[in-house]
C-alpha cells in the first residue's frame, strides 16, 4: 500500500503507507491524498502516470466546480533541452487552443509553473475503445464502418488546420457516456519526449499503430490515416499488440497479415471495406491514401465492380494442333489426330479421351461452342499401318470411338445450347435481381426524397436540414447516405441564408458550422461562411467608429476561427487601439491646456447666485476628500433651495447654475489634477455609452480617476438612479 500525493509539482509523489508528511513536497498527506487545490483547480483524483508527466481529474472552482482535465510534463534534464521542450509545447498548445470541433476536447489553457508545463482540458466522461473491446469483443463491420464515418471528418478538420494527432490507437478514442459520440482526444502534452539529448515533437508514436514514416520522425496526413486504419483492424480481429506478441504482425514478412487472420478465424467482412482498410494501411505513401477526404470519397461513394459477361465462341479456324476429337471425314494426318482408342501412342498429357473414364474433360458454362466446330469422329484409314505387337480390333472395339465419338458430338452440342441458355438466363437473372433491388430501394427511399423535395420547394429549410440530417445518422446504405448528403448541404446552406438575408449574420454561421464537411456544396458553405464573417467585421469596425471599442471586439468575438476573416482581426483591433490611445491622449492635452487657461481664475463667490465656495476649495487643498464632497452636495443643494429635503428631483437638474457647476468642476479639476470632476465623469459617460459607468462607488478618498461623485452623493440626493442622463446633458450643456 502507499500513498499518492496529489500535488501536480511533487516530484515524488508516491509515498508509503506510514508517511504522514510527503516526501517529495513536504505537503500534508492527509490532504493532499483527498484533494490538493492547484491555481483555480481543487485535484481529486489521478487518471494516468507516464514517464513524462501525468494526468488528473480537477474541479474548476471558479465555475461551480466543473470537472476539468490537467496534465502535466515534467521537464527535467539540460536546460537547452528544457527550452526546447518549452518552445514546442507552447507552439503546438497555441495551435490546440484555437481546435473547435464537437469531437475533440477543448483545451482551456496551458501555462507553466516550477518549471513544469500544464494544459487544462475538458474532461470527457466515457470509455475508450480499448476497454470496450475488451468489455464486448471485436468489432462488427457495422460498427467500424460507423467509426470511420464519425472519425474521418474529425481527421479532416484537423488537417485544414494543417495540424496531425500522431497517436491514433484505441486508448485515444473514447465513446462518451452521455450521447455515444465518438471523441478523438491526447493532443498536445504526450507530443513532447526527451531523449538522449534530442527532443524532437514528432518522435512520439505507438509501436503497433505507426507508419513507418512516423517512426522516422517525419510524420504527414497520411501518417494518420495509417493509424486509423490500423486501429480498425485490430478492434475489427480483436488483436491487440503487447511488449513481445502481436497476433496479426508478421516480423519476417514485416506486414500486417489480418486478411488471413479474418480467413482462419471465418471473420466475415466485405470486400469493399476490405480494400478500404487496405489501402489505409498501405506501407508506401505512394500506395495509400493521402487524406482523410480521399479515404471518406471512397467510403461514402463506393465504385461497383464491372459484371463479366460470358462471351460466345464463333466459328473459330483452329489448327490441327488444337482439335480434341476425331471425326469420320477428318483431313487431318493420322500423326496429327488425338484417337479415343484404348491403343493410342500419343504422351498421356497430351491425350484426351473421351471415354467414360474421361478425367480432363471439362466444358467452361461462359462459352458455347458454334455447331460448325463440333468434332466428328474419324475413322481410321484403310492404308494404315498396325502395329504388329497388338492383335486386331474386334467389331465392337471398332464401333466404340464411333459410338464415344457421337456421345462427345452429343455432349458438345448440348454444351452449347447449355451455355448460350445460361449467357441469356444470366443476363435475365441479372436484370430481374437489379430491378428488384432498385424496387426495394426506390421503394425506401421516395417518401424521404419526396418529403424533402416538398419541404425544399416550400421553403421549409430548417425541416429540410433536419429531416436530412435525422435519417443520415440512421441510414446504413452507402449510398442512400451519400443522396442524403446532397440534401444536408442544399437544405443546411438555405436555412443559413435566411438568417443572413435577415443581417442575422452570427446565426447563419451557427447553422452553416453544424453542416458536416462531407457534403458534396461544402466548399459552398465555407465561402458563405467567409463572406458573413467579413460582414460581422464590418459591423464591428462601425460600433467602433461609435467610440464603443470594447464592444466592438465583443462582436468580433462572434467570427468563426475557421473563417478568412478571422486573420485580420489582431491587427484591426491593434490599430483601433492605438487610435483610440491617441484620442485619449489629444482629449487629456486638450483638458490641460483648458486647466492651465482657468488656473488662478476661479472666484470663490458665485457674482450670479452668491454661493460661497471658500470651505469647499480649503477641504481640496488639503485633500479632505469626503468633507469636500459633503461640501459639494450642500452647494449645490442650496443652489436649487433644497437644503432642507437633502435630495434631489428630476425636475431639479435644470435648476443647476452653469456658472456655480463649472466654479465646482474647476475647483476638483485643480485639487486632483484633472482626475475627478463633473466634466471628466462626463467622457467616462460617453467613451463606455453608459452613464452607470461615471458612478462612484465610495472611493472618493482614494483621488482615482473617475471616482467622482461617490455614492455618499447617491445616498444624499438619491439622483443616480433616476436622474443620471438628465444631470450629465446638463453637464453637457454647460459646455463642460
Amino acid at each position: 500500500m502507499s500513498k499518492f500525493c496529489l500535488n501536480p509539482t511533487c516530484k515524488n509523489p508516491q509515498n508509503p503507507n506510514q508517511n504522514k508528511i510527503c516526501h517529495g513536497c513536504n505537503a500534508n498527506l492527509a490532504k493532499t491524498t483527498q484533494s490538493y487545490i492547484f491555481e483555480n483547480y481543487r485535484i481529486t483524483k489521478l487518471l494516468g502516470e507516464g514517464g513524462f508527466g501525468r494526468t488528473y481529474l480537477a474541479e474548476y472552482l471558479r465555475r461551480y466546480n466543473e470537472p476539468r482535465l490537467i496534465k502535466t510534463l515534467i521537464t527535467s534534464g539540460h536546460k537547452q533541452t528544457q527550452h526546447k521542450i518549452k518552445e514546442l509545447f507552447t507552439r503546438e498548445a497555441e495551435q490546440l487552443y484555437h481546435l473547435d470541433h464537437p469531437q475533440i476536447p477543448k483545451l482551456y489553457e496551458y501555462f507553466e509553473k516550477d518549471n513544469n508545463l500544464y494544459l487544462v482540458q475538458e474532461f470527457i466522461d466515457g470509455i475508450n475503445l480499448r476497454e470496450e473491446l475488451k468489455q464486448e469483443g471485436p468489432f462488427s463491420e457495422e460498427k467500424i464502418q460507423i467509426l470511420l464515418e464519425k472519425l474521418l471528418p474529425v481527421l479532416s478538420y484537423i488537417e485544414d488546420q494543417n495540424l496531425l494527432h500522431r497517436d491514433i490507437k484505441p486508448d485515444n478514442i473514447m465513446r462518451r457516456h452521455s450521447d455515444g459520440v465518438l471523441m478523438l482526444i491526447d493532443f498536445g502534452a504526450a507530443r513532447v519526449k526527451t531523449g538522449m539529448g534530442l527532443t524532437l515533437l514528432t518522435a512520439i508514436y505507438t509501436p503497433g499503430y505507426a507508419a513507418i514514416e512516423h517512426m522516422m520522425g517525419r510524420p504527414v496526413k497520411a501518417s494518420d490515416i495509417y493509424s486509423l486504419g490500423v486501429t480498425c483492424i485490430r478492434l475489427l480481429t480483436g488483436c491487440l499488440p503487447s511488449n513481445t506478441t502481436d497476433p496479426i504482425y508478421d516480423d519476417h514478412e514485416n506486414c500486417l497479415c489480418w486478411k488471413e487472420y479474418l480467413q482462419e478465424n471465418n471473420i466475415q467482412v466485405s470486400d469493399r471495406l476490405i480494400a478500404i482498410l487496405d489501402k489505409m494501411v498501405a506501407s508506401s505513401l505512394r500506395d495509400r491514401y493521402p487524406d482523410a477526404k480521399a479515404v471518406l470519397k471512397d467510403l461514402l461513394r463506393p465504385i461497383s465492380p464491372p459484371v463479366s459477361l460470358p462471351k460466345v465462341v464463333e466459328n473459330s479456324q483452329q489448327s490441327p494442333e488444337k482439335v480434341q476429337n476425331s471425326g469420320e471425314n477428318s483431313q487431318q494426318p493420322p500423326e496429327k489426330v488425338q484417337n479415343s482408342g484404348e491403343n493410342s501412342q500419343q504422351p498421356p498429357e497430351k491425350v484426351q479421351v473421351l471415354g467414360e473414364n474421361s478425367q480432363n474433360f471439362s466444358v467452361s458454362p461462359s462459352f458455347s461452342v458454334a455447331p460448325q466446330t463440333l468434332p466428328k469422329v474419324v475413322e481410321k484409314r484403310q492404308n494404315s499401318t498396325v502395329n504388329p505387337s497388338f492383335s486386331a480390333p474386334s467389331q465392337q472395339s471398332v464401333n466404340l470411338p464411333r459410338k464415344l465419338g457421337l456421345l462427345a458430338g452429343v455432349v458438345a452440342i448440348l454444351t452449347g445450347v447449355l451455355g448460350i441458355g445460361g449467357y441469356f438466363l444470366i443476363n435475365q437473372s441479372e436484370t430481374i435481381d437489379n430491378n428488384t433491388q432498385e424496387s426495394i430501394d426506390k421503394n425506401d427511399t421516395i417518401p424521404i426524397l419526396e418529403t424533402l423535395e416538398s419541404q425544399y420547394q416550400q421553403g421549409n429549410y430548417q425541416d429540410c436540414y433536419k429531416l436530412a440530417t435525422d435519417n443520415y445518422d440512421q441510414e446504413r446504405d452507402v449510398l442512400q447516405k451519400y443522396v442524403l448528403q446532397e440534401w444536408i448541404g442544399k437544405c443546411g446552406l438555405e436555412a443559413a441564408k435566411i438568417k443572413a438575408n435577415a443581417d442575422s449574420y452570427s446565426d447563419a454561421i451557427a447553422i452553416a458550422q453544424t453542416i458536416p464537411t462531407i457534403v458534396p456544396n461544402y466548399q459552398e458553405v465555407e465561402d458563405s461562411i467567409n463572406i458573413w464573417s467579413g460582414k460581422i467585421l464590418e459591423y464591428a469596425t462601425q460600433v467602433y467608429q461609435q467610440g464603443k471599442l470594447e464592444d466592438a471586439i465583443k462582436v468580433t468575438d462572434t467570427i468563426p476561427d475557421n473563417s478568412s476573416a478571422k486573420t485580420k482581426i489582431p491587427d484591426l483591433i491593434s490599430q483601433w487601439e492605438q487610435e483610440q490611445k491617441q484620442k485619449q491622449q489629444e482629449q487629456e492635452k486638450q483638458r490641460q491646456e483648458q486647466q492651465e487657461q482657468i488656473r488662478g481664475q476661479v472666484s470663490l463667490i458665485s457674482q450670479k447666485t452668491g454661493l460661497d465656495y471658500t470651505q469647499l476649495h480649503d477641504f481640496l487643498d488639503s485633500g479632505k476628500w469626503h468633507e469636500a464632497d459633503r461640501a459639494t452636495t450642500r452647494i449645490m443643494l442650496q443652489g436649487v433651495g433644497r437644503q432642507q429635503q437633502g435630495w434631489f428631483r428630476k425636475q431639479d437638474i435644470n435648476k443647476l447654475s452653469c456658472e456655480d457647476l463649472r466654479i465646482i468642476n474647476q475647483l476638483w479639476l485643480e485639487s486632483t489634477e484633472g482626475n475627478s470632476g463633473f466634466s471628466r465623469q462626463k467622457e467616462i459617460w460617453q467613451m463606455n455609452g453608459s452613464p452607470v459607468h461615471a458612478r462612484g462607488k465610495a472611493s472618493i478618498s482614494d483621488g482615482k480617476i473617475g471616482k467622482f461623485p461617490s455614492d455618499l452623493w447617491e445616498g444624499k440626493w438619491g439622483m443616480w438612479d433616476v436622474t443620471m442622463v438628465e444631470f450629465f446633458s446638463r453637464v453637457a450643456n454647460c459646455s463642460l
